[in-house]
């Protein structure tokens, strides 16, 4: 399978026949593939191009044995003829199991592992690696171009900056078997959720089971910038999968390793936390949930102030009213970080209504993690805000709210004075 449209892309525009042109027959324009004049050639390669956007279009030309023909274009002519018979290929390999078997038993795997070197323009190497993508789902055609030399020539493609030469390529390789980093990350960009949630899946195992070399290789700029894009996706599952990526980045090689600072900087400072608070409010309770747990392990002093920054504390205080006990417990931790950090944080969450919420919570028969996380927070607020903050918060809330307007434009003394204040009038 590909990632080609059956609509012609953009890129095939300019050969898109004269208007004047009479449309001729499949085998007609077969025969004048064999034409001395390159005119001719270049006219019939450009009208079977546009008969192969179609199904029926592209089984027909490969029984009329249209692939071997074309394949002889690639060794001879001009520039534009095998370009233009490069991309006539890319069309016909699209789901055609037909016309990937004959251009394999053409012999043009070895050709078509030629057109990648970088002697050769990039639309000749992009449709190259398209058609080497496309024959990728048969294992005989596999064999074929791993004998060719396939692979190192289909990696070096991922070091290109032209999207459309990297993607296809990453797509070969990875139905090659080959699931290095570089493969994995290249893949996800490209515009394929079934893909990139593939890419997501592996790399999440390479973060449980591999080296570190794994880990840093997904913490730089270009990888990091990814993965947090992803969070925005319009897929659930990419946006699960990319989370996940995130969960095991900070939490190390392995579950139960000790949470990794740098990788909870970098993460933050690639602007993941506002990407993943939409996350929160997702109708998939596993995309929640997962969104939950990265922030939880952000639990920095630096990240737990960038997460109310951006707004986190409202909904988490939400969530406290989830029916999944989950989400309510990854929430109270959440928070239970948040007001351990400082005292501003935990005035906010405070007035955000989170110690009512625990608090009838405690009355409710749930779960016992709970109930434990329900009194670690009340604890936590505690620890940090005035006992007069706390009271006056439980039977007023525009008095809490007064006290953190003042606490959060000026400071905690001053904060906690007005508190007192309105307690007593």
């Amino acid at each position: 399978m590909s990632g080609h449209n059956e609509i012609m892309p953009q890129v095939y525009r300019s050969y898109q026949p004269a208007s004047d042109l009479i449309p001729l027959s499949i085998s007609d324009l077969l025969a004048f593939l064999s034409s001395e004049e390159e005119a001719v050639q270049l006219d019939a390669v450009t009208q079977l191009l546009l008969k192969a956007q179609t199904e029926e279009g592209r089984n027909a030309i490969g029984l009329a044995g249209g692939i071997p023909r074309l394949i002889s274009l690639l060794a001879s002519g001009s520039m534009i003829l095998r370009e233009k018979t490069m991309v006539v290929l890319s069309q016909l390999t699209v789901n055609s199991h037909l016309n990937q078997i004959a251009l394999r038993e053409a012999g043009g795997i070895p050709l078509l592992v030629a057109f990648l070197s970088p002697v050769h323009s990039d639309l000749m190497r992009e449709h190259a690696a398209e058609v080497l993508a496309n024959l990728t789902h048969h294992s005989d055609s596999r064999a074929a171009i791993r004998t060719a030399g396939g692979i190192p020539s289909l990696m070096a493609l991922l070091e290109n900056e032209n999207p459309f030469i990297k993607n296809p390529a990453a797509r070969a390789l990875y139905n090659l078997g080959t699931s290095s980093m570089p493969v994995l990350i290249a893949m996800l960009k490209i515009e394929d959720p079934r893909l990139q949630c593939k890419a997501l899946n592996k790399l999440t195992i390479h973060l449980l089971t591999q080296s570190e070399e794994s880990r840093v290789a997904l913490l730089e700029p270009e990888a990091i910038a990814q993965l947090v894009a992803l969070l925005g996706h319009h897929d659930q599952d990419v946006q699960r999968g990319s989370a996940e990526v995130l969960e095991y980045l900070i939490l190390g090689r392995s579950a139960f390793a000790i949470f990794s600072d740098d990788a909870q900087d970098i993460i933050r400072k690639a602007g993941a936390i506002p990407k993943l608070l939409p996350l929160l409010g997702s109708s998939n309770i596993k995309v929640q949930l997962v969104a939950l747990k990265v922030l939880c392990n952000l639990d920095s002093s630096n990240n737990c102030t960038a997460i109310r920054l951006a707004g986190a504390i409202t909904p988490l205080v939400a969530l406290l009213k989830a029916n999944n006990h989950e989400l309510v417990n990854e929430a109270l931790l959440i928070l239970i970080n948040l007001c351990q950090s400082g005292a501003n944080n935990a005035i906010e969450v405070l007035a955000a209504g989170a110690l009512q919420e625990a608090e009838r919570l405690m009355r409710l028969p749930e779960v016992y993690f709970i109930d434990q996380s329900c009194r670690m927070l009340i604890h936590a607020m505690t620890e940090v805000l005035p006992e007069k903050l706390i009271a006056a918060s439980r039977t007023s809330a525009a008095l809490t709210a007064q006290a953190v307007f003042l606490a959060a434009r000026e400071d905690m003394r001053k904060g906690s004075e007005m508190a007192s204040a309105f307690f007593l009038w």
